[in-house]
């Protein structure tokens, strides 16, 4: 759990190709907004609950007034395995708990507050939250991707600590004990990717970290993880995400100024998204 708030939103509230490494749960007062995400258009309107995962290239947009519930969170396995490759999430799901409006309102409360208690009770409230997006979920390929994911753990860690290094292909599978062309296939067969799209998913996981909290160049990051230089950085990252990494940086200025501007007119309520 990183922050959760409440915002009474409105026209300002507008982004497009926006993503970043958290993910967020949305719960609607009243009013209605726009979600895109995932080649879905979404209408935000009370009585539903939206799921936007970490690293989503997302839009969003608000015509008139929006009094919105949000929550900013982490999920991620050991070894830096998003939890929502491990699981297909519903993105918009209408909760069968009549108490969902108290959950948020109790996190919110709550949020500050980091002894141990405050602490367990936020995180069982934020996992019955996301319980409701799972109700499609198949319980036979969650299980099969856990057990990819165990059989590959120390392998994704391997991976995980060594991204600035030039990561071959050989060199991993002896760390699975695995040969090299034996190693490929069945990492793909267990964790549905090939090995190198894989390690070029957590660099660029890796450098969004580094583009959205530094100002360091796009060369320095490209030559720390492991890219041939920026020009093969800049072409791999708009490949994953859509936009290139000086467009994403530009983002987070233009967060800081909208920020900065919505903290003003609503009287220091905070960040909404």
């Amino acid at each position: 759990m990183i922050e959760a708030h409440f915002n009474r939103l409105g026209e300002r509230w507008i982004d497009s190709d926006y993503s970043d490494n958290l993910s967020r749960i949305y719960w609607i007062d009243k009013g209605q907004g726009r979600l895109h995400h995932h080649g879905q258009d979404i209408i935000l309107c009370p009585g539903n609950l939206y799921l936007i995962p970490a690293g989503t290239v997302f839009s969003y947009a608000c015509e008139k007034c929006l009094d919105q519930h949000w929550i900013h969170f982490t999920a991620t396995l050991p070894g830096g395995l998003p939890f929502f490759e491990l699981v297909d999430p519903e993105y918009v799901v209408k909760p069968d708990d009549s108490r969902t409006g108290w959950m948020f309102e109790r996190i919110e409360t709550l949020i500050d507050d980091h002894r141990p208690r405050a602490e367990l009770e936020k995180t069982g409230i934020l996992f019955l939250l996301l319980a409701s997006f799972l109700g499609n979920a198949n319980r036979e390929v969650i299980a099969q991707r856990r057990k990819a994911y165990l059989r590959f753990r120390d392998t994704l860690k391997y991976i995980d600590t060594h991204l600035s290094e030039s990561l071959r292909i050989a060199t991993i599978a002896r760390v699975a004990h695995l040969e090299r062309t034996y190693f490929s296939r069945i990492f793909r067969q267990c964790l549905g990717i090939k090995p190198v799209e894989y390690i070029m998913r957590r660099r660029v996981e890796r450098a969004k970290q580094r583009l959205w909290g530094t100002d360091e160049p796009l060369r320095i990051i490209a030559e720390s993880l492991g890219f041939t230089d920026a020009f093969h950085f800049s072409k791999c990252f708009k490949r994953l995400t859509g936009i290139t990494p000086t467009a994403f940086r530009e983002l987070r200025q233009d967060r800081k100024s909208l920020d900065g501007q919505i903290k003003v007119l609503a009287g220091g309520l905070g960040e909404f998204t």
